[in-house]
């Protein structure tokens, strides 16, 4: 699964290394916001084909405002009752940040 929010050359080489039965979910752009002209991606739409890939758009206002279901209240309730935990990795100082991601 990959979590597209940014867009451009990310979005193509995730699209690279999707695996097959890979899911894409689209909620931004970031790289093009400014652009006046959208740049056009380089994707290959046989590869979503042959590796039953999917790719999705969606908007996340629907989801917080209630019309899409009580997100926020929903996950107040699951975070109480411990149902998902949050996992984080704190390190000390810019130089460290490379053990952090490992």
């Amino acid at each position: 699964m990959y979590f597209e929010n940014v867009g451009g050359i990310h979005f193509e080489a995730a699209m690279e290394t999707l695996t097959k039965y890979g899911r894409v979910a689209v909620c931004g752009a970031i790289d093009a916001y400014n652009e006046g002209t959208p740049v056009p991606l380089k994707l290959y739409p046989m590869s979503l084909i042959y590796n039953a890939q999917r790719v999705e758009g969606f908007i996340s206002g629907k989801w917080l405002s209630g019309q899409g279901g009580d997100w926020l209240g929903s996950m107040s309730k699951w975070h109480k009752e411990g149902k998902y935990t949050v996992k984080e990795t704190f390190t000390d100082g810019v130089e460290n940040w490379p053990h952090a991601f490992a």
